[in-house]
């Protein structure tokens, strides 16, 4: 398959490399779309100072589902979803604690192990996720990661709901994803953002109410 990968002087390349294999409980992903975060290029700069191995890069991934292993049982061939980054073990103290993000045997695509940016991806069948039909997978793909991250912060932890007030500060990806989750759920937004072009997206992305820094502390007040 064809695949792009980071390469020690600092370029990036197509490559053509073997198709993977699923295992008995992984599925094999058709790539449709992987988005560029901005961890992508700090790893980028982690290959190129020699700080980490080459590798295809690529944890924003949406595709569709092109073989399944033996002992699936939760995804079907042809099923669009959506792949989260994070590959826990399942097994370890952390993972039985529902925390998988601290999995201590587990691997991340796209840093330890080939991520999205090639024809073809290898994930766990517990981390693929369908989403509807009417959805553009560029769209979806980030869904594994920004949108994951402002869900965690603003509902799971943060526990927004109907009539709360959300203050997103920075409204670059995952803020923007973060105030449409909160929006969701019924909380009112404030977005914080030094730049211009971030308010006005922060606006679009359904914020009530969207400020420079200096104004902040006035605008909880008003929204």
């Amino acid at each position: 398959m064809r695949a792009v990968r980071f390469e020690r002087d600092g370029t990036v390349k197509f490559v053509q490399v073997p198709n993977p294999q699923p295992g008995p409980e992984d599925v094999l992903v058709q790539v449709l779309a992987a988005g560029v975060c901005h961890t992508d290029l700090h790893l980028l700069d982690e290959v190129k100072a020699g700080n980490h191995d080459p590798l295809i890069p690529g944890h924003e991934i949406a595709g569709r589902v092109a073989k399944v292993g033996s002992d699936v049982y939760a995804s079907n061939v042809g099923d669009r979803v959506v792949v989260h980054f994070e590959q826990p073990c399942g097994t370890c103290r952390q993972c039985k604690r529902m925390r998988t993000n601290l999995c201590e045997n587990g691997t991340t695509l796209g840093f330890d192990a080939p991520g999205g940016y090639a024809e073809f991806v290898v994930a766990k069948q517990t981390t693929v996720l369908p989403f509807p039909p009417n959805l553009e997978p560029a769209l979806a793909a980030p869904l594994g990661c920004s949108g994951a991250t402002a869900y965690r912060s603003v509902v799971a932890l943060g526990q927004a709901g109907e009539g709360d007030l959300a203050v997103v500060i920075g409204a670059g990806g995952v803020g923007l994803s973060a105030i449409q989750v909160a929006k969701v759920h019924g909380a009112r937004v404030l977005a914080v953002d030094v730049r211009e072009e971030a308010r006005k997206a922060a606006l679009d992305s359904g914020a009530d109410l969207a400020v420079p820094p200096d104004r902040a502390a006035s605008a909880v007040r008003e929204i």
